[in-house]
């Protein structure tokens, strides 16, 4: 048996399986962590720390509810509006994680208005930490955020569609990344009226024509004497 040609069958069916496990976590609407290798040396990323990250944002529609994206045919906020975001860590291995750091940046154009630890408005950056987070446990926060005025928006743009990250770091090498969209829309879109053309209107035959009425036994009498004149 060649032992070198079955390692590197080994090796290449290992890359096919990890590049799939990758593509069916993009799938699932959340991050799930990665460990970032560190090249040229450095410490081992621990297999048991394990956890997601999901971003949603809360439908503008009455009564909406969370959902991953809002794309450019879903219900769109207007200038002014507020935007909540819940983002979701669930510890998915099976040992509790010490410390995660989480980071969300809002996009241009939102300004923060409530949401758990500290605001940097020059990264635009909300930064809050969750600490002994067991295994299976799951940790929700909620970011509401403010559009900007219509005046504030880019003029040439009736619709906009913009993106908020959220990254999460056990500071052990493990990083989990989501992401949420959401479409503004300037103006609200208003159904089109159509008016109807009035019918032609009907001559009138109030008080004003009764002296017209008058005038036809004159033409009559005038008529039957202009006759009478011929035969004579």
């Amino acid at each position: 048996m060649n032992f070198k040609k079955l390692i590197a069958t080994s090796l290449i069916t290992a890359a096919f399986l990890a590049t799939a496990g990758i593509a069916i976590a993009d799938g699932t609407g959340y991050g799930t962590s990665n460990c970032q290798v560190i090249y040229g040396g450095g410490q081992v990323c621990p297999t048991t720390l394990q956890f997601s990250i999901d971003k949603k944002v809360l439908a503008p529609s009455k009564g909406g509810t969370f959902v991953d994206n809002l794309g450019f045919n879903d219900s769109k906020f207007q200038p002014g509006d507020q935007v909540s975001f819940k983002i979701t860590l669930k510890n998915t291995g099976d040992k509790t994680i010490d410390q995660i750091t989480v980071v969300d940046t809002l996009p241009a154009y939102l300004t923060f208005t409530s949401g758990p630890g500290v605001y940097d408005a020059t990264s635009r950056t909300i930064t809050y930490i969750i600490k002994n987070l067991a295994s299976g446990q799951s940790n929700d926060q909620t970011v509401v955020a403010t559009i900007a005025n219509v005046d504030s928006l880019p003029k040439d743009q009736g619709v906009m569609c913009l993106t908020n990250n959220v990254k999460g770091n056990d500071n052990q090498s493990d990083v989990a990344n989501d992401s949420s969209t959401f479409c503004i829309q300037k103006e609200a879109m208003t159904p089109k009226v159509f008016t109807t053309i009035p019918p032609k209107s009907i001559p009138n035959t109030g008080p004003e024509m009764l002296p017209l009425l008058g005038l036809i036994p004159a033409g009559l009498a005038g008529f039957t004497l202009r006759k009478k004149s011929k035969l004579g």
